[in-house]
């Protein structure tokens, strides 16, 4: 028990900030609708398998940089990134970060597309 203490209070930060951005990359292809035409349970099963595949390709490119690659620290770390990833992802749903979320990424659209505001009738 001792060591899995000492190992999430040594690598506790880094694996959240994988996790954060594995939400982000989810969030912004859930933005970009670019699973829109499939069906919904075809788009959650597509969502959960490739946030199981950020979590598999973060742990590897995690345990490359620090040298220590086994594939019991592998499963660990994929599991751990995994149950972070699930966790911000529930953050960001329940709050109010998803709303603020998507008023930045229509304000940077807006800029870099120069897109035109739709007319508002005075009816």
């Amino acid at each position: 028990m001792e060591n899995i203490l000492t190992f999430f209070s040594t690598y506790g930060l880094i694996l959240t900030l994988i996790a954060v951005a594995g939400v982000a990359v989810l969030g912004f292809l859930k933005y970009c609708n670019v699973f829109s035409k499939l069906a919904e349970t075809s788009r959650h099963i597509l969502y959960l398998s490739i946030s199981v595949g950020l979590s598999l390709i973060a742990s590897a490119i995690y345990l490359a940089v620090i040298h220590a690659f086994s594939i019991d620290y592998f499963l660990a770390l994929a599991v751990a990134i995994y149950l972070f990833n699930q966790t911000m992802y529930n953050i960001f749903k329940v709050t109010n970060l998803n709303d603020l979320c998507v008023k930045i990424l229509d304000f940077l659209k807006h800029i870099i597309i120069k897109e035109e505001k739709p007319a508002v009738d005075d009816k």
